[in-house]
């Protein structure tokens, strides 16, 4: 809470300002959200902090007093994760840019979906399964097909495939035929395109239960699933304006950007909240002692 943002008590060379609190917990927080590391318990994280930080003299660092203060920002810090891992995500782009949407397949799928124009090459994929409740699944986001992994194929014969599509025209299908994935009944309908946010987003709400879900998915430009089924698979390939095999480097490089973005917000986000606590305790004259 914001009182918390006051005096470290018991501290053996006094007590620190709420200047200096604030300096060491943005030091904190740089050192939790930084690349390689992690650990998300606070023993683990604490105590590796306290050996490299320089913020305040080691003796007082590994003072007790300090350290319930800590495990309290600590889990304010995981709040905020927890927060940011379940918000939806904007698709990022640039006026004019088309919408891109990516498939990890085996290499022998990916040979089909390539084969000539793109409706008779995604139509022998689909071939694969008759069932009305088959679906092909597409992300919207490339970092995510780095954690996705086709039950059909071996890991190391597995490739990801970019999809390009006009893009108000693919928001327009997924107005016309978008899903929820939870809603009942929704795989027995043949021409739904099941939408969900699942590993794009933590928590119940990245599966879809209501229409209001996918009409949030279409307004907010948010990443997300897509499954095509055999009512629509047509309607699909003929909006694909583009293929191609995405280089693993490519790939790679998507999820480590992805995953320095999320840093950077939480980075930000934890920054905020130590401004704010910093603020009430200088509202409050809080004055520490040197």
């Amino acid at each position: 809470t914001d009182a918390d943002a006051g005096v470290v008590h018991a501290a053996p060379s006094g007590r620190l300002t709420p200047e200096g609190t604030a300096r060491l917990y943005r030091a904190y927080a740089d050192h939790l959200f930084r690349a390689g590391q992690d650990a998300q318990d606070f023993a683990s994280v604490f105590y590796a902090f306290v050996d490299e930080q320089d913020v305040i003299a080691p003796e007082v660092a590994r003072h007790p007093g300090l350290r319930p203060q800590m495990a309290r920002f600590h889990e304010e810090l995981m709040v905020l994760r927890a927060q940011r891992a379940a918000e939806a995500t904007p698709i990022a782009r640039e006026s004019g840019e088309p919408m891109r949407l990516y498939r990890k397949m085996s290499r022998g799928e990916a040979e089909q979906m390539l084969a000539g124009p793109a409706v008779s090459g995604i139509g022998a994929a689909m071939a694969y399964n008759r069932s009305d409740q088959y679906r092909k699944y597409f992300t919207s986001s490339l970092s995510h097909t780095s954690v996705f992994s086709n039950a059909n194929a071996a890991s190391d014969d597995e490739v990801v495939v970019e999809f390009t599509l006009p893009w108000d025209g693919y928001w327009a299908f997924v107005a016309r035929y978008g899903t929820p994935n939870q809603q009942p009944g929704a795989y027995q309908v043949r021409d739904s395109a099941l939408v969900h946010q699942e590993r794009l987003r933590t928590g119940a709400a990245a599966n879809f239960h209501d229409p209001q879900d996918v009409t949030d998915v279409v307004a907010g430009r948010t990443h997300h699933n897509i499954g095509i089924g055999h009512g629509n698979a047509k309607a699909f390939a003929k909006l694909v304006t583009g293929r191609r095999v995405v280089p693993a480097g490519e790939v790679d490089a998507a999820a480590q950007a992805a995953a320095d973005d999320v840093r950077t917000e939480l980075r930000r986000l934890a920054f905020d909240l130590v401004d704010r606590k910093l603020a009430a305790a200088q509202e409050r004259g809080v004055q520490g002692e040197p």
